[in-house]
């Protein structure tokens, strides 16, 4: 992923590869978005990056990654991903209740 520094393309690149069919590229997004890029930054940063707040975009990405995962068959990695979503989001808002039980219905059918 050389070239990739900023973590504000990741989640736009993701995207782009699945307009244009590659979930396999896209999926790779998502992995060095989630294990590279968000480690490294600051969850309400704004100094210096060009995605303010961009820690609002983990949840988005996180499950973009496990259902990604899911699809190209990394059972585990999914099962992962979407167990981090489903306690992350645990006492979510009302609006968040019908992703959190597809999050919950996912992690079922790989258990």
């Amino acid at each position: 992923m050389a070239g990739w520094s900023d973590e504000g393309a990741s989640p736009i690149a993701t995207d782009a590869y699945l307009m244009l069919g590659d979930s396999a590229a896209a999926l790779n997004m998502t992995r060095f978005f989630l294990d590279r890029a968000m480690p490294s930054s600051l969850l309400l940063s704004t100094i210096g990056n060009v995605a303010p707040a961009s820690g609002a975009l983990w949840p988005r990405m996180m499950l973009k990654r496990a259902d990604l995962a899911a699809v190209m068959g990394s059972r585990d990695e999914a099962r992962i991903w979407y167990a981090r979503l489903s306690d992350l989001w645990d006492q979510a808002d009302p609006e968040l209740q019908p992703t959190l039980m597809r999050i919950r219905r996912a992690l079922a059918t790989l258990k």
